[in-house]
């Protein structure tokens, strides 16, 4: 197995390509935040071309919990791979829950 460090330029391409967001290059290439962003400097340096990928400038902050519920901003859920549209939410158990989404 290759180190999850490993540079793989094909694959990321493939999935640029395939207009994925940072969330799910990050899930599908098992790397993290820092890495990701590293691999795509050295895209850019490799091509000569500038990639920017959709949630890639998002902070991934803690959600708002107010006396009113949970808040999450589209911009968050947009980092994660949702699209604009209605998501649903259920409750998995005391302490999760799962958000999906709709259509």
């Amino acid at each position: 197995m290759a180190n999850r460090n490993d540079f793989d330029v094909k694959k990321l391409h493939e999935l640029i390509r395939a207009e994925k967001t940072m969330a799910e290059i990050k899930a599908e290439m098992k790397i993290t935040t820092a890495t990701i962003n590293n691999h795509l400097l050295k895209l850019i340096q490799q091509d000569e071309k500038v990639y920017k990928l959709s949630g890639s400038g998002v902070r991934n902050t803690v959600p708002k919990v107010t006396k009113n519920g949970l808040k999450i901003s589209m911009t968050l859920l947009e980092s994660y791979g949702f699209a604009k549209g209605d998501v649903k939410i259920e409750r998995l158990g005391d302490k999760e829950i799962k958000i999906t989404q709709i259509g």
